[in-house]
């Protein structure tokens, strides 16, 4: 998978007309989602250089060259025994037009690129494009991400008589994310009752509420995420609240059967708020969707604002949701490969409304 995106990279540079690319982290404040999807790993100070041809170059900490020579067999790894900048100069001497990604750079480093002479300085910002389109090797990795988050799902709603609060349902999901060997991709969204207008909603060790209740949840499987939604519902609901629930799982499955390569993003807000009708689509209050892969949130957003064609192998997610402030809040999100005539859906879990 290393030299397959290692590819992705150098053919971005090639098109961009760069002699290579600098990319450096700096401490767990500040790293580049760039460079951790060419490794798969943060490690908290590390200095690369990636040539349009040939080896990349890493500067790691002393401790960690051996360990990271042996990770990266297709890399040249150095020990870091100076300064960033310093190790930065070293690595583009010679080098007329290199790019860099200015927004992960911390103001003193930036400065000093800039200053190093016979070299011209362009930003690099395909990442967005490199990272968006999956290898096979990806979609394993994301399929097998979204199948676990699909078992704990089943786990957690057979087990649901268990759980007095929010907090209790959402450290039994980090505790069963944690017995697979993975992590959760983002904390764990338990938004019950009231709580549930709140897309963003932190759990808290209060009672869960009577009503829709919204678990959104994911896991990252080696160095990629899954992020999926049920709403649930807790106690009885009326025969109005089934037909609301019903009206939006039907936008929802109606907006993924649009999905395949060629269709913009802006064509799949709009058909799904169509769908949704006026008075609903002024409570759906965020985006359609957005990317997936090792960042939760990657690009493109699927949204009106992000008009871009979708392309074969792009993941991303389908969530439409509502949300009436003060009462309830309703959200269904699947993941979702885009292939040429449609969609593979990677998260299983039904999706017809549950009562416990």
């Amino acid at each position: 998978m290393f030299k397959a995106k290692l590819k992705k990279i150098q053919q971005a540079l090639g098109r961009k007309r760069l002699d290579g690319l600098v990319l450096g982290n700096f401490g767990f404040h500040l790293y580049d989602d760039l460079l951790y999807y060419l490794l798969l790993r943060v490690p908290e100070h590390l200095v690369a250089f990636i040539p349009v041809t040939g080896k990349p170059t890493l500067y790691a900490i002393p401790f960690e060259v051996a360990e990271i020579s042996h990770a990266y067999p297709d890399c040249r790894v150095r020990p870091l025994a100076t300064s960033a900048a310093t190790a930065f100069a070293l690595l583009v001497k010679g080098k007329k037009i290199v790019g860099l990604r200015s927004s992960t750079l911390p103001a003193n480093i930036y400065q000093s690129l800039i200053r190093i002479k016979r070299t011209r300085w362009r930003n690099f910002d395909r990442e967005k494009e490199i990272m968006a389109i999956k290898l096979p090797s990806e979609i394993a990795r994301l399929k097998r991400a979204a199948a676990l988050t699909d078992q704990i799902f089943t786990r957690l709603f057979r087990h649901w008589r268990r759980f007095r609060t929010e907090t209790d349902v959402a450290q039994f999901i980090l505790l069963e994310i944690a017995k697979h060997g993975v992590e959760p991709s983002f904390p764990p969204i338990v938004a019950s009752g009231a709580h549930a207008a709140n897309p963003h909603y932190r759990p808290q060790n209060k009672k869960i509420q009577s009503g829709f209740c919204v678990l959104d949840f994911g896991v990252r499987y080696a160095g990629y995420c899954s992020d999926m939604t049920r709403t649930i519902y807790i106690g009885q609901p009326s025969a109005a609240e089934r037909a609301l629930y019903r009206t939006l799982l039907e936008a929802q499955t109606s907006t993924m059967s649009r999905v395949k390569a060629g269709i913009s993003t802006a064509e799949l807000d709009k058909f799904c708020r169509q769908s949704l009708g006026n008075r609903l689509n002024k409570q759906f209050v965020h985006g359609l969707g957005h990317g997936l892969g090792t960042q939760v949130h990657e690009w493109p957003a699927v949204t009106a604002s992000q008009n871009v064609a979708l392309e074969e192998n792009m993941v991303i997610t389908i969530e439409p949701g509502v949300y009436q402030t003060g009462k309830y809040g309703i959200r269904i999100e699947d993941d979702v490969v885009v292939t040429k005539r449609g969609v593979r859906v990677l998260t299983k879990s039904g999706k017809n409304l549950m009562s416990v």
